[in-house]
Order: structure tokens, then C-alpha cells, then sequence
């Protein structure tokens, strides 16, 4: 193990213990510097120990620093065995193709989404760059130009993919620090992209469509079903006709919860009823159509039946339609009810799914909160 070890007028030495104890005297210096040589020190003695080559980092740093520490670090046998100055970078693009490739066990959406955080990293930071040479001015910079760029919630996920990339730099001991260590990758919340869509718009769109796309609206609205993968995954058999129970299948949470239990809701079940009655036999999915599309088919066909209805478009369709039935389960029900139905933390439900309607107000308004208690005389003066 390497510790800083401080001495008076802002002197510094690195302790270095193995199986004596010895001092790599640095002169002064800040504490900051002191512990990043240290770090280098445990990152020398590992690779010795292990029989593995040292990071990148540790190898420029034995071979920048001044004769007096190169004699100190030769001595505690630490750089004998180092590669020569001729060292083979690792560039950006190379490396992260290849991790990425690698990634056999992520779905093919988080691939998808790595391939993008790489793709803008390798666009603002160029192909060639080494991994060694990326500062975290460098991280700075990309995270200014994202969150310029983009809306806040992409923006957070595109700095959190790209510290992972760089984490798995790290594992593979290509650099030694994560230059976005620092960087604030949270997912502003926008309240501007909430909506609260009430069962009357609801049916008025539901009436406008064929029996299968009214019957994934109500999933949405009044399942709270997320499409469309949800859906996607809904056989026949997860509906128990005689017990009015559902279950759900659900990709996004699939290594915690694969699957939750919810009721057919009244407002769910005939719709589901009807697309059954009209289901070929031996039909597998309940949703069979556009499968390979369904992101881009059922979004478009969502949009045109608000038009027809006149209704007001809202932003994130579906999403939205599954936060509207949250708010109306969270009026009436326990909150742990209401976070095992929709497969989530109360956490995340009252961050991003619970909205504020017009029946709250007009609770408030009439009385139902705070009880329609009449102000004495002196209240009423005041």
C-alpha cells in the first residue's frame, strides 16, 4: 500500500509499505498531486505482483518524473521490467467498438444506447483520441455541449453512459482515473412534459379505433401497461379470465421483477374481451400486430386517432397515458398497491407519473380536503 504522509511547511513524502517500509520523498507539494503519485505507487506494485503490464498512466508518470524518483522507484524495484518510452496508445474509437461488441449480456436497447453515448463521444473528441490524453476539461466540455444540445433527461443518460464507458476503460486498466468522475449526469425532471389525460378524452379516442388499437389504449390508460413492450409481451395465457387478474411481463425490469399481477380493471377488461372473441384459435400474443414496429406504427396511429377525436395532442403519448392512470389509482389506493401494479419504486412514481388534475383541485375547492368548515366572525374580519 502507498499513503500520503504530510511534514511541516506543505512537504510531502509517499509511505510506501510492502514488506518494509520506505519514503518516495516528493519536496513540496499539494496533497492532491501527492495522492495521485501515490496511486500511481499502488497501481506500480499490483502490476509487479500480479505479473500484469501497468496502467498506461503509471508507465508515462515513471518515465516523466525526475532522476532522483526514477532512482527511488528502481530501487523498490518497481520500474525495472516497464515497457520502453514506445508505448502503444489506446484511441477512443478501437476501444470502444470492442467493449462494446463485447457487451453480450446487455439487451439490445442498452447497446443501442451505448452505441450512441460512443458515437457522440468519438464525434466530439475525435476517433484518435487516447484514452490516457481525455481530461476531465475534456468531460466537461462534451457534458456543456450535450446538455446544450440535448433535452435534459437524454442529456443525463448520454453523461451516465459515457462515465460507463470510460469505467470499463478503467477495469481494463487502460487509465486510472474516470474523467467524468465529477460530472452531473441527473435526469432533470421537465414538469412541461406532463399531461394528465382524463377518461372522457380517453374514450373518445377509444372510439374511434379498431377493437386491437382500443384495446392497447385501455392497457396504457387504464392498465398502465408500458408500450410497447408490455404489450408486446402479453400472451393469452397471462389472462385469468375467472380470477380478473393480468400478469405482465415486463423486459424493462425483467433481471428484479420479471413479471407483476394486476387486476382487469373494469375499464380494461371488455376491451380485451373483445379483441379475444376475435383472436384466431391458437393465437400466442394478444398484441400480434407490427411486432418488429410497433415503437414507430403505434405511435403514428396513436397521433392520428387524437387528431380525429379533437383531441389536444400531449407530449409523450404513451407514457403519459400510463402516468394518468397512476394519478387515478393514487387517489384511491395505498401507495404500495399502486407501486406493485405499475412496477416501479414510489419513488419513481412520484417523480415522474403522478399528476396533478382537475379532481384535485376541485376537491379542494369544495371542500372534500380540509372539510367545509365555516370561519367564525373574527376570522372573517380579518
Amino acid at each position: 500500500m502507498a499513503y500520503v504522509e504530510p511534514h511541516a511547511g506543505g512537504f510531502r513524502a509517499v509511505l510506501y509499505v510492502r514488506t518494509v517500509r520506505r519514503r518516495l520523498w516528493l519536496g513540496h507539494i499539494t496533497k492532491s498531486a501527492a495522492r495521485q503519485l501515490a496511486r500511481h505507487l499502488e497501481a506500480l506494485n499490483i502490476a509487479r505482483d500480479t505479473g500484469t503490464a501497468p496502467p498506461l498512466e503509471a508507465i508515462r508518470w515513471t518515465q516523466s518524473v525526475c532522476p532522483r524518483i526514477q532512482q527511488q522507484l528502481a530501487a523498490f524495484g518497481l520500474i525495472s521490467q516497464l515497457p520502453s518510452a514506445s508505448i502503444t496508445e489506446t484511441t477512443l474509437r478501437p476501444f470502444l467498438d470492442a467493449h462494446i461488441s463485447s457487451r453480450t449480456d446487455l439487451r439490445p436497447r442498452s447497446i443501442s444506447r451505448l452505441e450512441n453515448a460512443a458515437r457522440h463521444l468519438v464525434d466530439r473528441l475525435g476517433p484518435a483520441a487516447a484514452l490516457s490524453a481525455v481530461t476531465p476539461a475534456d468531460a466537461d466540455r462534451f457534458a456543456r455541449w450535450v446538455r446544450a444540445t440535448f433535452a435534459h433527461s437524454h442529456a443525463g443518460k448520454l453523461i451516465s453512459d459515457a462515465r460507463q464507458l470510460f469505467g470499463a476503460a478503467i477495469r481494463e486498466r487502460i487509465i486510472h482515473a474516470n474523467p467524468f468522475d465529477a460530472i452531473d449526469s441527473s435526469q432533470r425532471h421537465q414538469l412541461g412534459r406532463e399531461a394528465y389525460i382524463t377518461a372522457a378524452d380517453t374514450a373518445a379516442i377509444i372510439a374511434l379505433a379498431d377493437p386491437f388499437f382500443a384495446a392497447l389504449i385501455a392497457c396504457a390508460r387504464f392498465g398502465g401497461l408500458r408500450v410497447p413492450s408490455e404489450p408486446l409481451a402479453l400472451e393469452w395465457s397471462h389472462v385469468n379470465w375467472e380470477s380478473s387478474r393480468l400478469t405482465v411481463t415486463s423486459p424493462k425490469t425483467h433481471r428484479h421483477t420479471p413479471t407483476r399481477v394486476i387486476p382487469l380493471f373494469p375499464a380494461l377488461e371488455p376491451h380485451l374481451r373483445h379483441l379475444s372473441e376475435l383472436a384466431p384459435p391458437g393465437s400466442l400474443f394478444v398484441f400480434d400486430r407490427n411486432r418488429s414496429t410497433a415503437a414507430k406504427v403505434w405511435r403514428g396511429r396513436l397521433e392520428s386517432l387524437i387528431t380525429r377525436a379533437g383531441v389536444p395532442k400531449w407530449p409523450k403519448l404513451w407514457q403519459n397515458l400510463r402516468a394518468s392512470c397512476r394519478s387515478d389509482l393514487e387517489a384511491q389506493l395505498p401507495g404500495f398497491v399502486v407501486d406493485a401494479w405499475m412496477g416501479h419504486s414510489a419513488h419513481v412514481g412520484r417523480k415522474h407519473y403522478t399528476r396533478v388534475n382537475d379532481s384535485h383541485f376541485a376537491a379542494a375547492t369544495h371542500g372534500a380536503i380540509h372539510g367545509a368548515i365555516a370561519p367564525t366572525t373574527a376570522d372573517a374580519g380579518r
